[in-house]
């Protein structure tokens, strides 16, 4: 006898006041009402980390604010339900009025520089349609970090996209003009003492 299955109605779609009300909110991206932990490796958090890191000169002589793991980014009018959450953000300068930023738990302001840092765990259609999302909601810069071949694309909008391979430098363009950085300085493999 051929046993019947009942299709189970779809999760609710969640709204990004119904994630902020959640606790513990802060490793989760919203992609169209449905609610996506972002969980980095080890090795993609410090390599972030040496981003924000070398980014400082630059922060130094052209001013601008620079955010890890955040803010949240609410950037598409005709997706209510949608924010996602750059592991590096670069706003210039102009982009806020007066010497201080909005404050709060989201900035609907597309930065001028993101840098997402990928994981092992990370889906190549997921990548792909940040990369698209981003470009279509005004990012003029976007490195795509892959720690495991120790490289970046780069893309900007109406562009090629630009690879930029271990040993080689990885420039601003210009979005932080003047910016270079030798890729290695940014890959240098994490491993734990075998003695420890």
């Amino acid at each position: 006898m051929a046993t019947l299955t009942v299709p189970r109605p779809p999760a609710p779609l969640l709204t990004i006041e119904d994630v902020l009300a959640m606790p513990d909110n802060e490793d989760y991206e919203l992609i169209d009402g449905v609610l996506k932990e972002r969980a980095m490796s080890n090795a993609s958090e410090n390599v972030a980390a040496k981003v924000v890191l070398a980014l400082g000169p630059s922060l130094e002589a052209l001013g601008g604010e620079v955010f890890s793991n955040g803010p949240r980014l609410p950037l598409w009018p005709r997706r209510p339900n949608h924010f996602v959450k750059p592991d590096v953000s670069y706003y210039a300068p102009d982009q806020f009025e007066g010497d201080s930023y909005p404050d709060g738990p989201t900035l609907p302001i597309p930065p001028a520089l993101v840098v997402e840092v990928i994981s092992p765990g990370d889906r190549s259609g997921d990548i792909a349609a940040k990369i698209a999302d981003y470009l279509d909601a005004g990012v003029r810069l976007l490195w795509v970090v892959y720690p495991d071949q120790r490289q970046v694309h780069v893309y900007q909008p109406g562009k090629r996209v630009e690879f930029v391979q271990d040993g080689e430098e990885l420039t601003g363009g210009d979005v932080l003009p003047g910016f270079r950085v030798d890729l290695a300085r940014l890959m240098r493999p994490l491993r734990a003492r075998s003695d420890a």
